[in-house]
């Protein structure tokens, strides 16, 4: 469903979260505790070994890209999803940057660079919803992706409707 160059993003920001895992795991023991978790103030309050740190974000953003690759297929309004595609991978590339951008900051810390986490994560959780916010209003009715409630996926008009207002 990824057109190319949504599939050549897709492919860097993967790359991007490999890169940096390597990078960290060529340092540091596999055991090593890293933070994983952090308060609203950004002080870490979550651990896990380091292999589990930065492997969860890069296994997520692989299933996220399978994930999108079989919704036409197994979505009863697949042609709908194949529709809106511009809208679709859209979406799924902000979130593959939100991942990105937490597995830099996991790697960062690991690598005991200072990262403001508060203002980072804030930042990009906003871009996110700004992104999804703006193509939101482009989605055809479908059972995946969206506002999923009984009465939007019950009509199309109303699916329309509120996917604009959002």
């Amino acid at each position: 469903m990824l057109k190319r160059a949504a599939r050549t993003v897709a492919t860097l920001l993967l790359m991007v979260m490999l890169v940096a895992a390597l990078r960290v795991l060529a340092d540091i023991p596999l055991a090593k505790p890293l933070a994983i978790h952090f308060d609203a103030s950004g002080n870490p309050d979550g651990w896990a070994p380091a292999w589990l740190a930065l492997s969860v974000m890069p296994a997520m953003a692989f299933g996220l890209l399978l994930l999108f690759a079989l919704l036409p297929k197994i979505d009863p309004l697949g042609g709908n999803l194949l529709r809106s595609w511009h809208a679709t991978q859209t979406i799924m590339l902000a979130v593959l940057g939100l991942l990105a951008a937490i597995q830099l900051m996991v790697a960062a810390q690991a690598l005991s660079a200072p990262v403001p986490v508060a203002p980072v994560v804030m930042t990009v959780v906003g871009l996110l919803f700004v992104v999804n916010g703006n193509v939101m209003g482009k989605l055809r009715w479908n059972y995946s992706i969206g506002i999923r409630t009984p009465w939007t996926l019950a009509n199309e008009r109303v699916w329309d409707k509120t996917h604009r207002f959002a």
